[in-house]
């Protein structure tokens, strides 16, 4: 019974004794010591570990690339963020937990040496998760508190990363200086304060400075690993200063130190990267890259390798062996995509360089199918390539025209002698891509289940080096680099198919909606290509009246042709002379014009574009050939009075007869009165009294306008088909190709609508602006900005306009000069500057000029309403085929 008693006594002593201890309160060592243990070892812990997994997770995610400046220090990407985000949720929890149950601020000092650990630990979960603001926040109160501890200088550290991420150099720099060189260091935190201050020089291209702070670092002499990666973004450093010299040197001494396999190939590669022809030997270098080519562990690397090899051959001029390396290249890229569309477009860049447009088009298009999106290439190699693709149309138009305008003068007996050559081309062509189905269907592909392991497509890589290698997916639709490679070779054997019924069909122009036809040939084209059981007689590619119905034979078809060639070598020209910066080709272009088609009526407009030509290339005798030239042969012309400095109005009292001009306005006034019959009629008239004026384009426009409201939409797009075909550089054709890609039904926003006009007021003496509406893609707005600026001050030099640009949605770009007092000002400077040539020749075709109110402005803005303000345009201020509008 007494030993009960003494036991129940212990007990409830020692109860009594862990309840004072509780006490958060009392400055005892029991208390301290509960409320650091229990801390420490419970939400502390906690949060450590998950900031922790956190961590590991995106060190694992982020694959190590070379592709861009190797890190100093682990910055969570942006995509990441959603990846942690429960992990950092919880450290961010246990943290807080530690700090609101565990806190001892007796006296006001803290009592509990735990909570600052905590405190630092909800800093840096901010940091992981890239709320840098609560991350700084949190760190700028650890060095307040606790400014006495070393774990200040962490804190400062982690604050100096944060402002550089953010962007605030300065406040970073002016935190680095407070701690740099000073003795109170550790080793460890004198390193990452010097990684750190190097990070934070870097975004303000201080190259040399960050350099010095790194050198430094290794002084301390870091780890292996951290040495390595040191030395790595020093050469990286020597290479944007452009001292490519110590740069190798750098590299060089990464391969002697005996490094992880991935900086020692990559410091190869630079090395060659880094080849200057002036000041050092290729022998030596290619003999290395050679001999990384022989080495099995380095299978994964070839494309890389050969890439890097085609570079010192271009800088030896070596072309063929260049040519031979990149083909090389893009055979052994299987798995890195980022480095195969690289070794494209430098082969594309070649053939560029050498004018070889055709094949460079086609080696950037093979580049866009294998980069991602994101890389940072990829919108400029975008932009060159669609260029390109419109140009190659234009060249094949004039092959493809020119090739059937040679069969159409051959005799009936030559002419079927070609055409069974061509059948038999075609029999052969579809007999091998049988065999090859069959061979497909016997022996399925087995890509992706046998593939020996290599490395996933990396994240980036091939400009700066290579990235880690990892294990790839397994099954074969996972393995993303696979699938790019499967779309690529059905790209390059069937071209770019939408995906739909019968897509392997070529030419769907002989065809029937349903199943069969009831035609007497049978079948269509397409079947030959989707069956492989298809008869013979029923493919009308293996019959002569397909190809019979190809070629011209009419005096208009073989006009039509001959105008189909004309306007492809005028469209081409322009591609190379504005898009490409390729005059010499444009002149050759535009010159095989005037040869072929010396009575063209385009004659004055090619003479004009070469004597423009002519004068920005200072290209003395051309100059006097087409600048002189045009003022001789055509002084009557709209283009010899652009040249000579004419006014439109003068243009017109030379060129308009007045009876004609009286005529227009009379046919116009009529139509714009609603008396559709009358103007009909007199339209009618005066296209056979005047066929080939200045004004025929006008009359053509205007006879459009009238059947919209006389006939059917499609008499309408007939003839608005008709204007952009013959006078395809004309005003009226922009207008007309405008109504055509506007047109729906009979409320179109060509032919204007009540519904339209209704959204918007007319206000004449209101404030106007000028607005310039283009197509969101491929465009340069600051040449655009420039252009329009320029004419600005030099035209209306004394006009306070102001310019400025806005996006509306994702499709189109505003440019807006304001400052006009009403809509007849707005209207001249719209004018005015379409007569400007740097205007004509820099701004993108299609696009949209009007004048518009502020209110208007509004409306249109907010609701997005294009199609509805051009027709009130349209209808009430812009009148499209008014004589004075140029």
């Amino acid at each position: 019974m007494g030993k009960f008693r003494s036991n129940y006594l212990i007990i409830l002593l020692s109860g009594v004794v862990l309840l004072a201890a509780c006490s958060r309160t009392r400055d005892t060592w029991a208390s301290r010591t509960y409320h650091q243990i229990t801390a420490k070892y419970n939400p502390l812990f906690n949060a450590e570990q998950a900031l922790l997994k956190a961590k590991t997770t995106v060190k694992q995610q982020s694959k190590l690339s070379f592709d861009t400046l190797v890190p100093l220090y682990l910055v969570t990407p942006e995509q990441m963020v959603s990846m942690i985000d429960a992990d950092i949720k919880r450290a961010n929890e246990k943290a807080t937990k530690t700090i609101r149950e565990h806190t001892m601020v007796i006296a006001g000092k803290q009592k509990n040496k735990t909570i600052k650990n905590a405190y630092f630990v909800l800093g840096e979960a901010y940091y992981t998760s890239r709320d840098f603001y609560k991350a700084i926040e949190i760190f700028n109160f650890i060095a307040r508190e606790y400014a006495d501890h070393p774990i200040v200088i962490d804190a400062e550290i982690y604050s100096i990363k944060s402002q550089t991420q953010l962007g605030n150099y300065y406040a970073a720099r002016e935190i680095a200086n407070k701690y740099y060189k000073s003795k109170n260091l550790k080793k460890k935190q004198q390193i990452e304060l010097l990684k750190a201050m190097a990070a934070n020089e870097i975004p303000d291209k201080k190259y040399e400075l960050a350099r010095r702070y790194l050198q430094e670092a290794l002084t301390l002499k870091p780890s292996m690993t951290e040495r390595i990666n040191l030395m790595y973004l020093i050469a990286q450093l020597y290479e944007l200063e452009g001292n490519y010299f110590e740069a190798n040197k750098m590299f060089r001494k990464i391969i002697k130190s005996s490094p992880p396999y991935i900086y020692q190939i990559n410091a190869y590669l630079r090395m060659a990267a880094n080849y200057d022809p002036n000041l050092m030997q290729s022998a030596e270098m290619l003999s290395d890259l050679y001999k990384l080519t022989k080495k099995d562990k380095n299978r994964d690397y070839l494309d890389a390798i050969y890439y890097q090899i085609a570079d010192i051959y271009i800088k030896d001029e070596n072309f063929d062996k260049a040519f031979e390396a990149l083909q090389k290249s893009i055979n052994y890229s299987t798995e890195n995509n980022i480095q195969k569309g690289l070794s494209y477009i430098r082969r594309g860049d070649l053939h560029f360089d050498f004018r070889e447009y055709v094949p460079a088009e086609a080696n950037y298009d093979s580049a866009l199918i294998v980069l991602p999106k994101t890389h940072f290439r990829y919108s400029a190699i975008e932009k060159k390539k669609n260029s390109l693709t419109e140009l190659v149309q234009h060249l094949n138009v004039i092959a493809y025209e020119d090739s059937v305008l040679r069969l159409a003068a051959l005799d009936k007996r030559e002419l079927d002698k070609v055409i069974d050559r061509i059948i038999q081309q075609a029999k052969k062509a579809d007999e091998e891509a049988q065999r090859e189905r069959q061979v497909e269907r016997d022996q399925p592909s087995m890509a992706g289940r046998n593939t020996p392991p290599a490395t996933p497509t990396p994240a980036a890589g091939g400009m700066m080096g290579l990235n880690a290698p990892g294990a790839p997916p397994t099954f074969y639709f996972y393995n993303q680099a696979l699938v790019a490679q499967g779309f690529t070779e059905f790209t390059n054997r069937w071209g770019n198919r939408k995906l739909e019924d019968d897509w392997r069909r070529k030419n769907k122009e002989i065809t029937s909606t349903g199943q069969s036809t009831a035609s007497g040939d049978g079948s269509s084209e397409g079947n030959t290509q989707g069956s492989d059981d298809i008869k013979e007689s029923d493919n009308p590619k293996y019959k002569r009246e397909y190809y019979y119905a190809r070629i011209p034979s009419t005096p208009d078809s073989l006009e039509a042709a001959h105008k189909r060639i004309r306007n492809a070598h005028e469209a081409a020209a322009r591609i190379y002379k504005d898009v490409l910066n390729d005059p010499k080709e444009a002149i050759k272009m535009l010159e095989n014009l005037l040869k072929r088609y010396p009575d063209c009526d385009c004659t004055p407009r090619v003479y004009y574009t070469l004597c423009l030509i002519a004068q920005n290339q200072s290209l003395t005798l051309k100059k006097e050939a087409y600048c002189d030239g045009l003022i001789k042969k055509f002084p009557e012309s709209s283009y010899a009075a652009l040249l000579t400095g004419k006014g439109q109005d003068t243009l017109y009292a030379q060129k308009t007869n007045v009876q004609e001009l009286q005529e227009y306005k009379a046919a116009y006034q009529a139509y714009k009165s609603s008396k559709y019959s009358a103007a009909a009629q007199l339209v009618k008239e005066a296209i056979k009294k005047y066929p080939n004026s200045e004004m025929t384009p006008k009359w053509r426009l205007l006879d459009a306008l009238v059947s919209a409201k006389t006939d059917s939409k499609d008499s309408l797009k007939a003839k608005l088909e008709s204007i952009v075909a013959t006078y395809p550089q004309s005003p009226e054709a922009t207008e007309a190709q405008n109504i055509l890609k506007h047109l729906s039904g009979e409320g179109s926003a060509a032919i204007g609508s009540s519904a339209a006009a209704s959204e918007f007021i007319d206000a004449k003496s209101a404030p106007h602006q000028y607005m310039l509406v283009l197509e969101n893609k491929g465009i340069d707005l600051n040449t655009i900005r420039s252009t329009i600026s320029n004419f600005n001050t030099s035209k209306f030099p004394n006009s306070r306009l102001q310019l400025r640009n806005i996006l509306m949605g994702r499709e189109y770009q505003l440019i807006l000069v304001s400052g006009f007092n009403n809509q007849a000002e707005a209207l001249q400077y719209l004018q005015e500057i379409n007569k400007d040539m740097d205007f004509i020749a820099y701004i993108p075709k299609p696009n949209h000029q009007v004048v518009i109110t502020s209110d208007n402005f509004r409306k249109f803005y907010q609701k997005q309403l294009l199609k509805e303000y051009i027709a009130f345009y349209e209808k009430y201020i812009n009148l499209p085929s008014n004589p004075e509008k140029k």
